[in-house]
């Protein structure tokens, strides 16, 4: 279920939600569901952090890169909270579509020192070669 709040969304997850197989913006149920469950039969206590990482991969559609510690700002989350939670939605099955983490490093222009990142994207399976 979800309300909406402004330009923000609450989404709670209910053990009966409608028919409908889409929840908001081409966001299935199952998707969440698989999230939910993985949470449950792993005895995990960090669904939160998990719709949110999976949230910002989800909307990330260019595949920008960001490090570890902005996401966790943009998602009011600590940098071992967004690592925790990509370590485990690695692991989680969504049939036809996988989260996509890929390190990244980026020289910057004036300083030449090397900022380290990742690309973090929730894509159909076969996008890309992980």
């Amino acid at each position: 279920d979800y309300t909406l709040k402004g330009s923000t969304y609450t989404i709670t997850i209910i053990e009966k939600a409608t028919d409908n197989e889409i929840i908001i913006d081409n966001i299935k149920r199952e998707w969440l569901e698989n999230i939910r469950n993985y949470v449950i039969v792993n005895n995990k206590r960090i669904i939160e952090p998990m719709l949110k990482v999976w949230l910002y991969s989800y909307n990330n559609t260019k595949g920008d890169y960001n490090t570890i510690s902005n996401i966790g700002e943009i998602l009011n989350l600590t940098s071992n909270q967004v690592r925790n939670a990509i370590d485990n939605l690695l692991n989680c099955s969504f049939k036809d579509y996988s989260l996509f983490a890929k390190d990244y490093e980026k020289r910057k222009e004036n300083k030449g020192n090397i900022i380290k990142g990742l690309i973090l994207q929730f894509t159909p399976n076969g996008i890309y070669n992980n």
